[in-house]
C-alpha cells in the first residue's frame, strides 16, 4: 500500500467529512468513508495525547488510520508486515526529523550571562551578542540597525533558545511552545516555598503581545530560518533569579527526553496541573488542580474509593523518602484535603485556608520528586505497574482515621 494506491482507492466523494476536525486546509489529507468516521475519530483521539499530531506527524497518523480501515479484514499486529508501515516510512523519508533551535524573548528571569537547562538555554543578549548575531541577528537589531526603527521597541534583554526535533519549522514552533510551558511550570514547582506563593508574585513571560520586525521568534535548522509573529506566554511566578533545585534534576532531563515510556508521558503531561495549582490565586481552584495532578498519576481509570486510595498512595510515596516520616499523618491530611476537593466540586467555592494550599502542593511536589528520583520507582514503565506497586506498599502499612 502506498500513497498513490490510496488516492485511487478513495473516491472524490469519500474525501470529505473531516475538514471540520482539522486545523489545516481541506484537501490536504485523504479522508475515509462517512460511515467509518466514528471508528476513525476514536483512533485519532486515542493517539492524540501521546503524539505530536500536527501537520506532517498528524498526516502520518491519519494515513496510518486510513490504511488500518481499508485493510481491516487482513491487517495484522505484526509491525513488520503492517501495511501502515509503508506509508509511515514514505513520509519519514520525505520529511526526516531535524534538530531545530527556536528563539524567543524571555522576561522575568535573571541569568548572569548564560543559563543552561538541558534543551533550554537563556542568554543575556548583550553579554552573548557575538554568538547570537550569527544565529538571530534580525531578532536583536538595534533601532539604528533596523530598516524601520519606528516598529522596533527595544532589543530583548534575555533570549531563550529551545531545542526540539521536528520534521518542519511549523512543528518546531509548536513543540517549542509546549516545551516552554513545561519549562515555566517546572520553575514554579522548583521554587514553591509556601507562604511566598500567596503573595503577589513576579511575572515570567516568553514572547511579546505586540509583534514587530525586531521581536519575532525564529526556528532555525540546517541553515534555514523560519520567522513567525509570536504569541505571548505569561505566567506569574514567585522569584527573581534562578537556582537549580538538585532534587528535581531528573525531571529536567525527563521533559527533554525523546523516547518516553508510558509512565513518563503521564508525568510530563501532568506537571502543567501542578504548575497551575501553584500560580492559582484562588485557593479553592488551586486545591482542585493539585488533586487533578495526583489523580492523573497515581490512580487508574474507573477506580473506586478514590479519596482513600489517593490519601494512602500519597502517604506511602512520601514515606519512601524517609522511614521516620509519620505517613499516617500525611494520610489523614490527604483525606481531609480530598474532602475539601469534593466540597468544592459539589457546592462551588468554599472557604479554603492558605495553609491547605501550601500543604497539598508540598505533598504533590514531593510525590513528583519521589517518583522521578527514588530507586523504589525507577524501572516502572506504566501507570498500571506503578499503581500495583503502591497497592502492595499500602497493604504493608496500617492507616488509622
Amino acid at each position: 500500500m502506498n500513497l498513490e494506491k490510496l488516492e485511487k482507492i478513495i473516491s472524490l466523494e469519500e474525501k470529505e467529512g473531516y475538514s471540520e476536525h482539522l486545523e489545516i486546509e481541506p484537501g490536504k489529507l485523504l479522508y475515509c468513508k462517512v460511515e467509518e468516521q466514528d471508528d476513525f475519530i476514536n483512533f485519532i483521539d486515542k493517539n492524540w495525547v501521546n503524539l505530536e499530531l500536527t501537520y506532517r506527524t498528524f498526516e502520518r497518523e491519519f494515513l496510518k488510520g486510513i490504511v488500518a480501515i481499508l485493510e481491516k479484514e487482513n491487517r495484522t499486529i505484526d509491525e513488520e508486515n503492517n501495511p501502515a508501515q509503508e506509508v509511515i516510512k514514505e513520509i519519514e523519508i520525505k520529511y526526516p526529523e531535524k534538530e531545530f533551535s527556536v528563539y524567543d524573548e524571555i522576561m522575568g528571569i535573571f541569568v548572569e550571562s548564560k543559563g543552561l537547562f538541558e534543551d533550554f538555554t537563556i542568554y543575556d543578549v548583550e553579554k552573548n551578542r557575538d554568538e547570537l548575531e550569527k544565529e538571530i541577528k534580525m531578532m536583536i537589531k538595534s533601532k539604528e540597525e533596523s530598516e524601520d526603527p519606528l516598529q522596533n521597541q527595544a532589543i530583548p534583554q534575555y533570549v531563550i533558545e529551545t531545542k526540539v526535533k521536528a520534521r518542519e519549522s511549523e512543528i518546531a514552533l509548536e513543540l517549542a511552545d509546549k516545551k516552554n510551558k513545561n519549562f515555566i511550570d517546572l520553575l514554579h514547582i522548583e521554587h514553591f516555598n509556601g507562604v511566598k506563593a500567596i503573595r503577589q508574585p513576579l511575572k515570567v513571560s516568553i514572547g511579546r503581545k505586540i509583534s514587530n520586525n525586531n521581536i519575532q521568534r525564529i526556528a532555525k535548522a540546517g541553515g534555514n530560518k523560519r520567522y513567525r509573529s509570536q504569541t505571548l506566554m505569561e505566567e506569574y511566578i514567585e522569584y527573581e533569579s534562578y537556582e537549580r533545585d538538585e532534587q528535581l534534576k531528573n525531571l529536567w532531563k525527563l521533559i527533554v527526553k525523546d523516547n518516553l515510556n508510558d509512565l513518563e508521558k503521564i508525568i510530563i503531561n501532568s506537571i502543567n496541573w501542578l504548575g497551575e495549582a501553584i500560580q492559582e490565586v484562588k485557593f479553592a481552584t488551586s486545591i482542585l488542580k493539585a488533586i487533578i495532578f495526583l489523580e492523573a498519576i497515581i490512580k487508574k481509570e474507573n477506580e473506586r474509593s478514590i479519596k482513600e486510595k489517593i490519601a494512602q498512595r500519597t502517604a506511602v510515596i512520601i514515606g519512601n523518602k524517609d522511614k521516620n516520616i509519620n505517613i499516617n499523618n500525611i494520610y489523614k491530611d490527604m483525606r481531609r484535603l480530598y474532602e475539601k476537593r469534593s466540597e468544592i466540586n459539589h457546592t462551588g467555592e468554599i472557604q479554603v485556608k492558605d495553609i491547605d494550599k501550601i500543604k497539598l502542593i508540598n505533598y504533590a511536589k514531593e510525590v513528583l520528586i519521589q517518583l522521578t528520583t527514588n530507586a523504589e520507582y525507577q524501572g516502572i514503565l506504566n501507570q498500571d505497574d506503578l499503581v500495583d506497586k503502591l497497592e502492595t506498599q499500602t497493604k504493608a502499612n496500617k492507616f488509622t482515621k
